[in-house]
């Protein structure tokens, strides 16, 4: 009797084990490990399988996207939505004249600091970039801010229809070592001072007029100075060439 109970247990024992590993062949298979079959969070603080920490379905763990996942090119459908979001905030679209002073247009400005130019020389070589191709119907404008500009041995070129004015006789100095000003047809200078200091047996010509038609120059202060011939302003060939408030120092 009692060995048929023992081939009894030991049958059932091995149905059992059979049955058990079956079943649990079954859940583990590739691809059927399911939330479902995994212990639910513990229900506190409202967790349950799709709130709260631990696993559940749709949560992805805090920190774990990390950098590499989310390198390369972001796709145009996982950002849908983002420009939208970003109108009136962007560059393009966003107005900040009531924020920021606007510039001026065909106006360029020469400043130590803050300007466009830094050098009057470089400002007037570059007029066809802020100015256009300057006319009777397309003036043009160059502003000097207060300062001394050092030019060195060259001279302003300036541009017919483009007008130099500085900040004030007292305030705005072009510096030149045998250099200065040249002019151009239906040009105006005013309101600075123009110095040239030329050192050693050359002539020193400091505003010069070949030429040109309807040149004028007001309240500007013009300063020569060198060893030799010193001449604040030269015209040769000039018409309609005006000088209102203009002083004349020459000396050497």
């Amino acid at each position: 009797m009692k060995r048929k109970n023992i081939s009894l247990t030991l049958a059932v024992l091995f149905l059992f084990a059979l049955f058990t590993t079956a079943a649990f062949g079954a859940i583990l298979t590739n691809d059927n490990v399911l939330s479902t079959n995994l212990k639910e969070a513990d229900g506190t603080t409202g967790q349950n399988t799709n709130t709260g920490a631990g696993v559940k379905t749709g949560h992805i763990q805090d920190g774990a996207v990390t950098d590499s996942k989310i390198g390369g090119t972001i796709s145009q459908n996982k950002v849908t939505g983002l420009e939208a979001a970003l109108v009136g905030k962007s560059d393009i679209t966003h107005n900040h004249d009531a924020l920021y002073q606007q510039k001026y247009g065909k106006v360029t400005v020469v400043a130590q600091t803050g300007g466009d130019f830094s050098n009057p020389v470089s400002a007037m070589n570059s007029v066809a970039a802020w100015c256009g191709t300057p006319s009777a119907t397309n003036p043009c404008l160059l502003k000097i801010m207060p300062g001394v500009y050092d030019i060195g041995a060259t001279y302003i070129s300036l541009a017919a229809y483009v007008d130099l004015e500085g900040s004030g006789e007292n305030i705005t100095k072009v510096k030149a070592t045998c250099g200065g000003v040249q002019a151009a047809s239906n040009a105006t200078v005013r309101s600075l001072t123009i110095e040239s200091d030329c050192p050693g047996g050359n002539d020193n010509w400091v505003v010069q007029n070949y030429s040109k038609a309807n040149f004028k120059m007001e309240n500007v202060a013009v300063i020569a100075s060198s060893a030799y011939d010193n001449y604040c302003v030269y015209a040769s060939g000039a018409t309609n060439f005006e000088m209102k408030n203009v002083s004349l120092t020459a000396s050497g």
